[in-house]
């Protein structure tokens, strides 16, 4: 729970350094700004799947690696 509560804060993290709205991603990934609250706040993808993770990166701008290395990372901490 802890490295899912971590990812998407980080998400939120990076849409604020890059002065993006939640409508700006939602726009970017095709889905409705609703839908991606829901996913900034744990409450859908709990198990992120691609087509989110590779929405997400292109939206924000990052690779797919930043993302899942800045997870990965939290994790091991953790243990």
């Amino acid at each position: 729970f802890k490295t899912q509560v971590f990812f998407f804060l980080q998400i939120i993290d990076l849409r604020n350094k890059k002065g993006l709205t939640q409508l700006d991603i939602s726009k970017s990934m095709g889905i409705s700004e609703s839908y991606y609250n829901l996913i900034e706040q744990g409450q859908r993808q709990k198990n992120m799947n691609i087509a989110i993770l590779y929405g997400l990166s292109k939206a924000l701008k990052v690779s797919v690696n930043t993302l899942v290395d800045k997870e990965i990372n939290f994790a091991r901490k953790g243990d």
